[in-house]
């Protein structure tokens, strides 16, 4: 069961932020690296799908890699279920019957220059306001852009990662507590309180967030995908999430 709260407060310095803490999905049929790809069950609904390929299946699929003598692509995945807060597991064939688009977790294509500029000391700021973007977390592992490209989610971490480890772009495993941020990309604000994730820790478990292509939900998972977070992100047009 997915539970969200309110009132946890995080103090970092003589700072208190108010925080959303989200628990994880254990996700048994996965446990392996490669890709997941989300969709919504029908255009609009709460409810949505993941699918997720192995490594293998991910290159045949994506680059027509040929697979392993005797394998075929035999994806698994999970419909989430908003109103019952579950993760329940479907078939090929209910993936196929969706009639929605789907969003790639593997690709990202906006060029952060798109909409921040980052300072000669690291610091992000919203490239129209020059406001600065300053996550809860020092270290910053991953940025990612809404599909509507109105707003950023920044990963981040309170600890630190190996050195020499490059983060634009992409994720790096840190120790300390783990952070999501929703910034605005069209004033710099902070959108929504900022999610504190159940997973993570440790320089080894690398973390990763994708959007949903209907800009509702986030999804953060780790590396070899044993568990699953779901963020529900709030629409401040019409007070829904």
């Amino acid at each position: 069961m997915l539970i969200t709260v309110w009132n946890l407060i995080y103090e970092e310095g003589q700072e208190s932020i108010n925080t959303i803490s989200v628990s994880s999905f254990d996700t048994p049929m996965w446990q392996d690296s490669g890709f997941i790809y989300i969709r919504s069950e029908r255009e609009g609904s709460g409810s949505f799908l993941f699918k997720h390929l192995n490594s293998n299946e991910e290159r045949a699929q994506r680059y027509g890699a040929t697979l392993p003598s005797g394998q075929n692509i035999q994806s698994v995945g999970y419909r989430y279920d908003p109103v019952k807060n579950s993760l329940e597991p479907i078939s090929e064939k209910e993936w196929d019957q969706a009639n929605s688009t789907v969003a790639d977790c593997g690709y990202d294509p906006v060029d952060e220059k798109d909409t921040l500029q980052r300072d000669n000391d690291g610091t992000l700021r919203h490239r129209g306001t020059l406001k600065p973007i300053v996550p809860i977390g020092k270290t910053v592992l991953q940025l990612r852009y809404s599909p509507n490209r109105t707003i950023i989610a920044i990963l981040s971490s309170t600890g630190s990662r190996p050195e020499g480890v490059g983060w634009f772009g992409a994720p790096s495993g840190a120790t300390g507590t783990h952070f999501v941020e929703l910034f605005s990309l069209i004033n710099g604000e902070r959108i929504q309180k900022p999610f504190r994730l159940p997973i993570g820790g440790t320089s080894g478990s690398t973390l990763s967030i994708c959007w949903s292509n209907d800009n509702r939900y986030l999804v953060c998972h780790d590396m070899y995908y044993f568990k699953l977070c779901i963020l529900p992100v709030y629409r401040q047009e019409d007070g829904k999430r």
